[in-house]
């Protein structure tokens, strides 16, 4: 769990994906399921907790972007490509489809190599 708070390591394709949506989920789905808009007044307060809550959701999505990134051989700069237009979404389908190094890198061990899945989580 601490891993997930770090940007140092490598995430291999499904890791980082099932990350990736469970921020998602709970940056967004929860608030609005448990009826965050309607519970809060209007107004500044409101804005307030909406606006750190996406600011969590922010930081660690970019910490999962870096390990990910890490596992492509890339340097954590690289993140900042991701607001680049049109490149961004070449960028992600790279980060959800691309099989990361084989073997160790400058990054850390090859996430596969221990689960035992050396070929890969995908053809």
């Amino acid at each position: 769990m601490a891993m997930f708070f770090s940007g140092r390591g490598r995430y291999k394709r499904t890791t980082y994906f099932w990350s990736q949506f469970g921020i998602l989920v709970i940056v967004y789905a929860v608030p609005f399921s448990l009826g965050f808009a309607k519970l809060l007044p209007t107004g500044l307060p409101a804005t307030a907790i909406w606006s750190a809550i996406l600011l969590v959701g922010n930081v660690l999505s970019a910490l999962q972007i870096v390990k990910r990134l890490h596992d492509l051989g890339r340097p954590a700069a690289h993140y900042w490509l991701l607001f680049t237009p049109i490149y961004d979404v070449y960028f992600v389908l790279v980060l959800l489809l691309k099989r990361g190094e084989c073997g160790p890198n400058r990054y850390g061990s090859d996430p596969l190599a221990a689960t035992g899945t050396a070929s890969g989580d995908l053809p």
